[in-house]
């Protein structure tokens, strides 16, 4: 199986974007074998801007190891752009994340459990208990009187119940941190 190159996302070396980026290399390589190795020649081809100038610069003995495959070019990549300071940043990012902060002020419940979700897993290694109280901690405090975290023990469980609920959440009055959204006359 030979693997077109266009099915490869263009990346412009943006960190902002690097791990979805990532994620949809990572899913075309878990084709086949063949597919995983093929990425490694050809996703710096796909490298734009930023991205072209950094692989540029690293020298041919540096380059061979890092294109056997995508998990060796992936770990280049991330030694390099997803460094302390990057992860720094994902944890604060992840801690800062809101039920329809500045960011997002018009979603869903559903996709604020996917935006933090993501933020979380981006940040580091939490564990399921300590993921679904930050997914929780972000949320508007009245979620606590429809989702009883309790019986909660997996992070899909939680957005199961999220969905479940998604229409009453949506009209629940909205206290994040002891900030309401409703006006008291």
């Amino acid at each position: 199986m030979k693997l077109k190159t266009k099915a490869i996302e263009e990346w412009s070396g943006n960190t902002d974007v690097i791990v979805k980026w990532m994620e949809s290399v990572t899913n075309l390589g878990e084709w086949s074998p063949i597919v995983w190795k093929q990425l490694g020649e050809l996703v710096p081809t796909r490298f734009k801007g930023k991205a072209t100038s950094w692989w540029q610069s690293l020298p041919l003995e540096r380059c061979c190891p890092a294109s056997t495959d995508w998990g060796t070019l992936r770990a280049e990549i991330g030694s390099y752009y997803m460094d302390r300071v990057w992860q720094d940043k994902q944890k604060l990012k992840a801690k800062n994340c809101t039920y329809r902060d500045s960011t997002c002020p018009c979603e869903k419940p559903t996709d604020y459990f996917l935006r933090k979700f993501r933020l979380l897993r981006t940040a580091g290694n939490y564990t399921e208990s300590e993921m679904i109280m930050s997914i929780m901690d972000g949320a508007p405090q009245s979620w606590n009187s429809i989702i009883d975290t309790s019986l909660i023990y997996t992070t899909v469980q939680l957005q199961d119940k999220i969905k479940f609920h998604e229409e009453v959440l949506i009209n629940l009055p909205t206290v994040i941190g002891g900030v309401s959204d409703i006006e008291e006359d």
